[in-house]
Parts: C-alpha cells; sequence; structure tokens
C-alpha cells in the first residue's frame, strides 16, 4: 500500500473495492443514493440528524490494524471515501480523508511505519 497525502481518497484493487462498495451500500440501505454524486457512492443524507456508518479496518502484514473514523474516515461529503485503484494486482493507495486522526510515522531506517490513532484532536 502506498500512502499518499496528496490524494484525497483511498484507491483500493477492484476486488476489495467492490466488496467494500456492496458492504457499505448494504449497511447504508436506509439513505438514499445520489444518482449523478461525484463519487460512485455518494447519499443524499440532507434531513438526518445522525447517519450510522459502518467501521471499516485496515489490517497489515505483522498483525497492525488501523480502524477508519466514523463517520469522517469512511465518508467526504456523503460519499464513499474510496474508489477503484484498477485491476486486482494494482497497488492500494491510503488517502489523506483515511488518514484523518491518525499520525502516520515514518521509520526510514527500519522500514516501518506506524499509525497512532486519535493523535490529532
Amino acid at each position: 500500500m502506498i500512502i499518499d497525502f496528496g490524494r484525497v481518497v483511498t484507491g483500493l484493487p477492484s476486488t476489495a473495492y467492490n466488496a467494500l462498495k456492496s458492504a457499505v451500500r448494504q449497511a447504508m440501505a436506509a439513505y438514499p443514493l445520489l444518482p449523478n454524486g461525484p463519487l460512485e457512492t455518494c447519499y443524499n443524507l440532507t434531513g438526518y440528524r445522525t447517519v450510522a456508518v459502518p467501521k471499516v479496518s485496515f489490517e497489515f502484514g505483522g498483525g497492525a490494524t488501523i480502524n477508519l473514523g466514523v463517520p469522517n474516515g469512511i465518508l467526504v461529503e456523503g460519499c464513499l471515501a474510496f474508489e477503484m485503484s484498477g485491476p486486482d494486482a494494482s497497488v492500494a493507495v491510503l488517502g489523506n480523508v483515511n488518514q484523518r486522526n491518525f499520525e502516520v510515522l515514518f521509520d526510514v531506517e527500519h522500514a516501518k511505519v506506524g499509525f497512532r490513532a486519535n493523535a490529532c484532536k
């Protein structure tokens, strides 16, 4: 996975993206989809005081897991903050919406990346 602070939404290979999109649409079936939103899965959330957004996590090698913030780490302006990056052989790219409320630590010497939740409050 590439971590890209300049990219807004996260790009996932097709199988992962389609599975996520399907699960989110099923979990958020109570909310109307926008037919012409800026991303593939956008909702008209006008008039809703609260919105139930499913939890999404990334699991990395070595047992590391990050739980994305709800709803800010999942939705951007009512749209699922993910898009398809390409075929399954494509690399996933972690966009900045999914990095909200995380401090991202780069240990260049040991070739490791760390995420610290709620570090930006």
